[in-house]
């Protein structure tokens, strides 16, 4: 069920543009903000934002104010490590690596770990190929909307990659998402593994 309320989430071109939005922002924005950056109305952006944020894809935190009266959202893409489940995850990933593959670097492990952990959460299904710096994405969840517009979809996909690799900090970056090299299968290639 949260996949599939994933991707109605993403199969919006207005959410796609408020994520994208927030992705360029410092700072967290308020609904009035984004309908401007948007051209929505101030209702339709704090739907598509509740939207957002229920699918964990933004925050929203109350904004401080020295008035009475009811506080104003603010809303951020989540941009946190992810925790407790990236060190289980890194250690089946590790344990099904072929041997050669070793990262001396723990930050790099980090990253790949919160990476798959991410992309599995989103319903890809990633397989890691050290060898060859690549993640096998099996399964679009976005499939359909994908085909009709891939340039879109996939640059969004490949710039939530790169946050997540950029909030863990670390070697590891993305350097482009191949899109469809099979039915639902995509390949992200990555640098610095």
């Amino acid at each position: 069920m949260a996949e599939a309320s994933t991707g109605r989430t993403l199969a919006s071109a207005s959410r796609l543009a408020i994520l994208q939005l927030l992705r360029e922002r410092a700072e967290p924005v308020g609904v009035q903000e984004v309908a401007d950056a948007t051209g929505l109305h101030p209702n339709t952006a704090r739907e598509h934002l509740d939207r957002l944020v229920a699918a964990r894809f933004v925050e929203r935190t109350a904004e401080r104010r020295g008035t009475p009266g009811r506080p104003r959202w603010r809303y951020a893409l989540v941009r946190r490590p992810a925790a407790a489940g990236a060190d289980e995850l890194f250690r089946r990933a590790y344990l099904a690596a072929p041997p050669s593959w070793e990262p001396a670097d723990p930050d790099a492990r980090r990253q790949v770990a919160a990476l798959e952990l991410h992309l599995d959460d989103l319903g890809f299904d990633p397989e890691l190929e050290p060898a060859t710096e690549t993640v096998h994405l099996r399964r679009c969840p976005y499939a359909a909307l994908a085909r009709e517009r891939t340039e879109l979809m996939c640059q969004v996909h490949l710039e939530l990659v790169r946050d997540v690799l950029e909030v863990e900090g670390g070697p590891v970056t993305a350097e482009r998402l191949e899109p469809f090299v099979g039915p639902q299968h995509c390949l992200l290639h990555l640098r610095g593994l």
